[in-house]
């Protein structure tokens, strides 16, 4: 004969402390080690901080010694001043459907730049027109750690510019300086239609692709006949006369520093700069 052994099924009860301490460990596990988490956060924020200060300062250093990074950066600095925010889109961020379904969340991204064969070169980030006529683009195609944009410049000439060390007898030669030490720069124009602007907002430029010089990118421009432009000649004179620029600009500074130095050191200038608010002081103390 069989025996037939009954068990008793356990109550399926749902531990709702069990849950709940679950839930607050780890913020009971904060409060008990608050002051390791504040110090930690204070030694995290003095270290970016002087982090930022050193950066910014090799920065500043490596500015003042290489003059054509100085104007690279001074040109980086121009075309963020000069956005355009027509030359923008927004684009929503699908986490708009996790807020209410609102479209709050979105970001800005610029009209797309594409070369002479419709190869998209970059994305509008700033752009302007220096003093000798030459459109810079401040474009943008790839990120650094998926956030921080890999910015780059694209300068585009205008005009094809050459230099010559010898001056031509009709040029005229300023009182007092030596022909031997003095440049002469010519320009001729380029083509027209380098650079165009088409109505929705994109732009395209006539070059068949792009290349590297120094802290700039250049295009290969191409004209009716699809043969290339060469900019080498245009290139080393850019570079020439951005250099003279920031040159004098620094000789101008540091003249300047001199004479300020010089006049403090004036005894007899600094005492009769001070003089009237001496005797302004005598009088006082009289009445």
């Amino acid at each position: 004969m069989a025996e037939v052994i009954v068990t008793q099924q356990a109550p399926t009860t749902t531990n709702v402390g069990g849950v709940m301490d679950a839930v607050f460990a780890p913020i009971r596990f904060l409060l008990a080690h608050w002051q390791f988490f504040v110090i930690t956060t204070l030694i995290v924020i003095i270290l970016t901080v002087f982090i930022i200060w050193w950066m910014n300062k090799e920065e500043e250093k490596k500015e003042m010694e290489d003059m054509l990074y100085r104007s690279y950066k001074d040109d980086i600095r121009t075309a963020k001043k000069n956005q355009d925010p027509l030359m923008y889109t927004k684009k929503y961020s699908w986490w708009n459907w996790c807020v209410l379904f609102l479209p709050i969340i979105h970001k800005k991204v610029g009209r797309k730049v594409y070369d002479h064969r419709q190869n998209f070169v970059g994305y509008y980030d700033g752009q302007f027109v220096d003093m000798l006529g030459n459109t810079v683009m401040m474009l943008w195609k790839d990120k650094m750690f998926l956030f921080f944009k890999d910015h780059f410049l694209l300068r585009l000439p205008q005009k094809a510019y050459t230099i010559r060390k010898e001056v031509d007898k009709k040029v005229k030669v300023p009182e007092g300086a030596d022909p031997k030490y003095m440049t002469v720069v010519s320009w001729k124009p380029l083509p027209e239609g380098l650079l165009t602007r088409h109505e929705d907002k994109t732009q395209s430029v006539k070059m068949i692709n792009m290349i590297k010089r120094g802290f700039y990118y250049y295009p290969v421009y191409t004209d009716e006949k699809m043969q290339m432009v060469d900019l080498t000649e245009t290139i080393n004179t850019l570079n020439h006369i951005n250099s003279s620029n920031i040159l004098l600009e620094s000789v101008i500074k540091e003249a300047g520093k001199n004479v300020v130095g010089m006049a403090k050191t004036n005894t007899e200038l600094v005492f009769e700069q001070k003089k009237p608010e001496k005797v302004r002081d005598v009088e006082k103390d009289e009445e």
